[in-house]
């Protein structure tokens, strides 16, 4: 059902009615969750892959404007983007549990991409 969810209010409802049934979701299926809403997100943006490898995230391609890359570097200052092949990279910073970098970081960094898309459109 997570991988068949088509918009991120879907997988909200779906990582809702998993915790009401079963407790918590545990951290696998958290990710798994996050993992397809940055398909999604990807999607929106015209990009073919987004991968989070150790501490860094790699959306591409993506086109933006002078104006958008401005505001990308208001929203999400550690992201970089790559005028040649098109890609928004990231470093993302350790939680401070000292754990791995999450998905859901990379989230907030697509997140930022497309506010600001919508800033420029605005």
């Amino acid at each position: 059902r997570i991988a068949l969810a088509t918009d991120r209010g879907q997988l909200r409802e779906l990582a809702v009615e998993l915790a009401d049934r079963f407790g918590p979701v545990p951290d696998p299926v958290a990710n798994l969750i996050a993992i397809q809403e940055a398909r999604l997100i990807a999607a929106e943006l015209g990009a073919d892959q987004v991968t989070l490898r150790a501490g860094r995230l790699v959306a591409g391609p993506i086109v933006l404007t002078s104006g958008q890359v401005r505001a990308l570097k208001e929203l999400a200052p550690q992201a970089v983007y790559a005028v040649s092949p098109r890609t928004v990279t990231c470093r993302l910073a350790p939680p401070p549990t000292g754990s791995k970098p999450t998905m859901r970081q990379g989230l907030e960094v697509l997140d930022a991409i497309v506010e600001s898309r919508r800033q420029e459109a605005a």
